[in-house]
């Protein structure tokens, strides 16, 4: 799942969910990330 809200800060959200093939990996994973671009400001001439 990927998201992108302007009317909150303008935080980017990715939701994920996997399981590992092997015997030595985790048998489920969960992700959540929060992002912003840190470089979206007015260009200034």
């Amino acid at each position: 799942m990927d998201h992108y809200s302007p009317r909150f800060l303008g935080i980017d959200v990715e939701a994920g969910i996997g399981y590992g093939l092997t015997p030595g990996s985790d048998k489920i994973t969960l992700k959540l990330m929060l992002s912003r671009n840190l470089n979206a400001h007015k260009w200034r001439p």
